[in-house]
C-alpha cells in the first residue's frame, strides 16, 4: 500500500469541509424524507457501510489510524468519511480524481 504524504492540518480542514460539502445535502434531503439518522447519518448509510475519502476513493472499509487522526482511506491513507450507499468514486464531487472502489 502506498500512503499520500500526511497533509498540513490546514490541508486536511479544508479537504475534510469539501467532503462534508459533498455529503451534507445528502444527510439533508433523508433528513427531509424523514430517514431516521443517528448522529446526524441516515441510517441507511450504515447497512452499506461505504466510505469516501478526501482524494475521492469510495471503499467499503476504512483503516482506524491514531497516527493520522482517525478514518483513513485503505488507498492512500488520507482522511475519510461514511458516505450514502449509491456513492461511487466515478461521482463528480470532492475528489474527482478517485480511482475507483478499494478494500
Amino acid at each position: 500500500m502506498t500512503w499520500q504524504p500526511e497533509l498540513t492540518p490546514a490541508e486536511a480542514m479544508s479537504r475534510i469541509a469539501e467532503l462534508n460539502a459533498y455529503l451534507d445535502p445528502h444527510k439533508a434531503a433523508a433528513a427531509e424524507r424523514g430517514e431516521s439518522t443517528w448522529m446526524g447519518i441516515p441510517d441507511r448509510w450504515y447497512d452499506a457501510l461505504r466510505w469516501r475519502c478526501v482524494s475521492g476513493h469510495v471503499t467499503r472499509g476504512i483503516i482506524k489510524s491514531e497516527e493520522r487522526g482517525g478514518d483513513v482511506c485503505p488507498a492512500c491513507g488520507l482522511p475519510a468519511r461514511l458516505t450514502f450507499p449509491e456513492d461511487t468514486s466515478a461521482q463528480a464531487g470532492v475528489g474527482s480524481e478517485g480511482q475507483g472502489e478499494g478494500a
